[in-house]
């Protein structure tokens, strides 16, 4: 039984690598632009104090099933799969607090973007992970969602501590997204805890 789920969770774990899932914290300032590509997910989250509202798009070319309003729970996700090129504008709102932002969503990312993309490793990971920005940032905003969407740990990392790696010993084991950002790009990956 036990190798049974174990073969399960791996099955999903690989069926599901292939795409990446892009997260946008509503609580962040300023707007929130994107790139990704067909068949990633864009998942807009909350914290568990305020109530995500509505994600929505009042784009004329904007895919006729995205977006969804009066979502009242605290912490609540929104997420939508890309299922073609497009370009689209977005509006959320949180409580008192409104974000908005363009995705652009293309069959394949350029040469230029996919060498601009951060890497982390080992994955899976126990307790340290190192991280790899081709851009050489001088700092680096980690935040670590749970599989529900939910921030279990944030940290700024200056250009020392990016070479020295993060400890992640206390977290519990599990997938993780991870997502960072250098102040000018955003890259979310899946990471598995040991």
């Amino acid at each position: 039984m036990k190798f049974t789920l174990l073969s399960i969770l791996f099955l999903f774990l690989t069926l599901s690598w292939a795409q990446s899932t892009h997260v946008i914290n509503i609580e962040d300032a300023g707007s929130s632009d994107l790139i990704v590509r067909v068949g990633d997910t864009v998942r807009w989250v909350s914290s568990n104090t305020t109530a995500l509202n509505s994600v929505m798009s009042r784009d004329k070319k904007s895919p006729k099933d995205f977006g969804s309003q009066n979502v009242a729970e605290n912490g609540i996700v929104y997420e939508y799969v890309f299922k073609g090129p497009t370009v689209i504008n977005y509006q959320s709102n949180s409580g008192s607090i409104s974000k908005s932002g363009t995705i652009k969503v293309s069959e394949r990312l350029s040469s230029e973007q996919e060498k601009s993309s951060f890497k982390i490793y080992p994955n899976p990971v126990k307790d340290r992970i190192y991280f790899q920005d081709k851009g050489d940032s001088k700092s680096l905003d980690i935040t670590f969602y749970d599989v529900l969407g939910k921030i279990v740990k944030t940290e700024r990392l200056n250009a020392l501590n990016v070479r020295n790696g993060m400890d992640v010993s206390n977290l519990k084991r599990g997938v993780y997204l991870v997502q960072i950002d250098n102040g000018s790009n955003s890259f979310t990956q899946k990471l598995i805890k040991n």
